[in-house]
C-alpha cells in the first residue's frame, strides 16, 4: 500500500514538472527587483532555484547551530531511559531505595515521567518512606490523576484499609482501567459488597481481560455466602457459568451457606448431584453435616457410592457420620475407625469422640478426641480397646440387630431393599 501511494506521488510530481516545463519554455519570466542604487534582473525560474538554495542554506545553518542541544537532549532522554529501567529492575529485585534514587532521576524528562514517578511511589511505599511517598504522589497526580488514583488505591490495600479504598475507586470516572477495575473488585469484596464485585468482574470479561483464577473464585463464593436465604442462593448458583456450578469451591460454598441458612437437605441433595457427574473426594467428605433425623436413605446412597469406590476414606468417614446420627453406634465406629488411618483421619477421630460420648462411653471418647488432636500432629493414634460390656446390651445397639436370615437392620428395624 505504501509503495502504491508513493507512485503516485511520483507520477503526480512528473506531471507537475511537465506541465510547468511547458509554461516556463514558452515564457520563462522576467523579475527585477531594486533596492538602494542596486537592481537584479533575472528570469522567473533562476529566481525560484536562487530562493530555493538560501532556504536550503539557512536550514542547514539552522541544523548546524541546533546540534549541540539536540544532542544534549539525546542525551538526556538515554540516560533518563536507562535510570527508569535499572529503577524498575531495582524494584523487581527488592533494591528499593536504588529504585527511588533511579526513579526520581528520571522523573525530570517529561516523557518518563508518569511511569517514573510510579515506580519511585511503589519504592518508597516498600521502603515506608512517608514524605518521599507523599511527594511523588503530589507529583503523580499533577501529571496524570488516574496512575495518582491507582497509587493510592493500592497502598490503602496494602494496608487493608477497605472502605477508603473502595470510596476512592468508586470515585474513578468511566471507563476504569482493567488494573483498576481489579482493585475496586478486592476491596468490594472486602467491604462486602460481591454484587458490585460481580458487576465489575463481568465489565472485565466484556473487555476480554483474562481474570484471575483465584479473583474469580473469591468472587463466586462471596455471591453463594451473601444470600440471605435458600430461594436466592439457588438463584445465585443458576447465574453462574454452568460449568462453575460444579466446582469444588463453588459447591462448597454452596453447601456451607445452605447449612448456615438451615437447610442441610439443599445441600446433600446438591452434593448428590455433583458427585454422581464428577466423583470428588474432599467434596464426599462434606456429604450428611449437619444432617439430623434418620438418615435411610442417604446410608443406602453412601453405601452404593463405596461400590465403587471401596478405597475412599471420604466414604467410610460419611458412612460413620450417618451411622451415627442414625443411631447405629456399631456400624458408625466400624466406619469411623476404617477412616482414621486415612487422610482425614483428623475428622474421623472427632466423629467418633461424638458418638462415643452419645453412648457414655467418656473414657474412649477422650482418646478418640487425644487422637483428633495428634493425628495432624505426626503422632500416632491410640488403640481405644474394645467396647465396655455395659454398652454392648444398650437400646440404641438393638438398632443394629440382623434378621433370622443374617441380614443387618436399618435404624427403624426394617430390612435395606435390594439396589
Amino acid at each position: 500500500m505504501k509503495a502504491y501511494r508513493l507512485l503516485l506521488w511520483v507520477l503526480a510530481l512528473a506531471a507537475l514538472g511537465a506541465l510547468a516545463y511547458g509554461l516556463l519554455a514558452e515564457d520563462p519570466g522576467y523579475l527585477l527587483l531594486e533596492w538602494q542604487g542596486y537592481s537584479v534582473e533575472a528570469t522567473l525560474v533562476a529566481a525560484l532555484g536562487l530562493l530555493l538554495l538560501i532556504w536550503i542554506a539557512f536550514r542547514f545553518a539552522l541544523v548546524l547551530l541546533l546540534w549541540p542541544l539536540r544532542a544534549w537532549r539525546r542525551h538526556g532522554a538515554r540516560l533518563a531511559r536507562r535510570r527508569l529501567a535499572d529503577g524498575l529492575r531495582a524494584l523487581k529485585r527488592g533494591e528499593h531505595a536504588l529504585a527511588l534514587k533511579l526513579s526520581a532521576g528520571a522523573a525530570r524528562r517529561p516523557r518518563f515521567r508518569v511511569a517514573a514517578l510510579m515506580v519511585a511511589v511503589e519504592a518508597a511505599a516498600a521502603l515506608g518512606d512517608d514524605a518521599a511517598l507523599l511527594r511523588h504522589l503530589q507529583s503523580l497526580e499533577e501529571a496524570e490523576p488516574e496512575s495518582a488514583r491507582l497509587a493510592k488505591a493500592e497502598g490503602l490495600l496494602r494496608r487493608a484499609e477497605l472502605e477508603p479504598a473502595y470510596a476512592l475507586l468508586q470515585a474513578a470516572s468511566e471507563p476504569l482501567a482493567p488494573r483498576l477495575r481489579e482493585l475496586r473488585i478486592e476491596a468490594a469484596l472486602g467491604c462486602g459488597e460481591p454484587s458490585a464485585a460481580a458487576d465489575d468482574l463481568r465489565a472485565l470479561s466484556a473487555q476480554g481481560v483474562r481474570v484471575d483464577s483465584a479473583l474469580l473464585r473469591r468472587v463466586q463464593t462471596a455471591l453463594l455466602a451473601a444470600s440471605h436465604d435458600t430461594e436466592s442462593l439457588r438463584q445465585r448458583l443458576s447465574e453462574l457459568p454452568k460449568a462453575a456450578r460444579s466446582a469444588p469451591h463453588v459447591v462448597t460454598a454452596f453447601c456451607a451457606r445452605a447449612r448456615a441458612l438451615g437447610d442441610s437437605a439443599l445441600a446433600d441433595d446438591h452434593l448428590e448431584r455433583v458427585l454422581v457427574r464428577e466423583w470428588s473426594e474432599a467434596l464426599a467428605a462434606d456429604y450428611g453435616l449437619g444432617a439430623e433425623g434418620p438418615q435411610r436413605e442417604r446410608i443406602r446412597r453412601a453405601e452404593d457410592w463405596l461400590g465403587s469406590h471401596p478405597d475412599s476414606a471420604a466414604l467410610q468417614l460419611v458412612l460413620g457420620r450417618l451411622c451415627r446420627i442414625d443411631g447405629l453406634w456399631g456400624k458408625a465406629e466400624a466406619h469411623l475407625l476404617r477412616a482414621g488411618s486415612g487422610p482425614l483421619a483428623a475428622s474421623a477421630w472427632e466423629e467418633l469422640a461424638i458418638a462415643l460420648v452419645a453412648q457414655g462411653d467418656d473414657a474412649r471418647a477422650r482418646l478418640a478426641l487425644q487422637n483428633a488432636l495428634a493425628v495432624p500432629r505426626g503422632q500416632p493414634a491410640q488403640r481405644l480397646g474394645q467396647r465396655p460390656r455395659s454398652l454392648l446390651d444398650t437400646a440404641s445397639e438393638a438398632r443394629e440387630r440382623r434378621s433370622s436370615m443374617g441380614v443387618p437392620l436399618l435404624a427403624d428395624g426394617s430390612a435395606p431393599e435390594a439396589s
